[in-house]
């Protein structure tokens, strides 16, 4: 004699219940995981490219992108910019009227003449005024392409907002790597052991590197 069915598992097969699921990850592991899988999309452009001009700026012997070129104007200023000399004000007549690029980094005075020396991204310039005339002779080097690609990469001389940028995508990334890493150990799989393992692989090479790399004396 068959057994009645169980109408109570068919109705069950049929509605298609989903399995049972694993044991629920914890709120740090959710956490790290959200983190570390947001800052990746927003800050993904900048880490690329602070990933190439990094790239490029540890070979200081590639050239390619553009021989520096050089180039000169002269001029007269205004009586205002002299009387009394301000610096920045000098600066940023030129800028605006004679292409010096950059902000300035230094200045000096013998006598009557001063020199101001500016700096940006793959641009240098440096300026020689004759305070008691106004004359003056700018002289301006464009260093090219992979130049200006690798100062902005060290953040230096760059205007301030891109300097915030540079401090967030470096605090991106240390964020990166440390929800990385506890997404790895908190993760209850036969390979977190394996993962944990890697990550003081790393740690020890980075440390031994570190110790080669440092002067002696």
């Amino acid at each position: 004699r068959s057994k009645a069915p169980n109408t109570a598992t068919g109705r069950r097969a049929l509605q298609g219940n989903p399995p049972r699921s694993g044991p629920r990850r914890g709120w740090p592991q959710r956490w790290a995981r959200k983190l570390h899988v947001w800052i990746s999309m927003v800050s993904l452009t900048l880490i690329i490219f602070f990933g190439a001009t990094g790239f490029v700026l540890n070979h200081s012997d590639w050239t390619w992108g553009g021989d520096p070129v050089t180039t000169q104007v002269t001029g007269t200023l205004a009586s205002n910019y002299l009387n009394p000399v301000d610096v920045e004000k000098i600066a940023t007549f030129l800028r605006n009227e004679r292409d010096i690029v950059g902000e300035v980094v230094s200045n000096s005075t013998s006598g009557t003449s001063l020199t101001i020396s500016t700096s940006g991204p793959g641009a240098t310039s440096s300026v020689i005024v004759d305070t008691s005339t106004g004359d003056f002779t700018a002289t301006k080097t464009m260093n090219g392409f992979m130049a200006f690609l690798t100062d902005l990469h060290r953040g230096n001389p760059v205007t301030k907002q891109w300097g915030w940028l540079v401090d967030a995508s470096a605090i991106a990334l240390v964020v990166i790597g440390l929800t990385g890493l506890l997404i790895g150990i908190l993760t209850r799989s036969r390979h977190r052991m394996r993962d944990v393992l890697l990550a003081l692989g790393g740690l020890v090479a980075t440390i031994v590197l570190l110790f080669l790399a440092a002067p002696r004396g």
